[in-house]
Parts: structure tokens; sequence; C-alpha cells
């Protein structure tokens, strides 16, 4: 995954943070954990099918 992705998709939800979207911020970051959470348990196979 590429670096600064990830440093864009936390830089949104600080920015959802501290304008008061908490309601965004945390939609945000549940998408996100589920994102990282796919990439990193996929992160050991070679291959994997997409569907």
């Amino acid at each position: 995954m590429n670096p600064h992705f990830l440093f864009n998709a936390l830089n949104s939800i600080q920015e959802l943070i501290l304008t008061g979207k908490s309601d965004g911020a945390a939609m945000y970051l549940s998408k996100f954990s589920k994102l990282l959470h796919l990439v990193l348990t996929h992160s050991e196979r070679e291959f994997f099918e997409l569907a």
C-alpha cells in the first residue's frame, strides 16, 4: 500500500475531527480500518481471488 495514500487518509480523518464532523470521521475511520485489515490479512498471500 502506498505510504502517500496512508498519509492522505489519516490527514483527511484528522481534518474531519478538527472541524467537528465526528460522524464523517467515524465513518471514514471505520472504512479505513476495514481496508487496512483486508490488506494486512492478504499481504502474506502471493495470489488471491477478486470477487
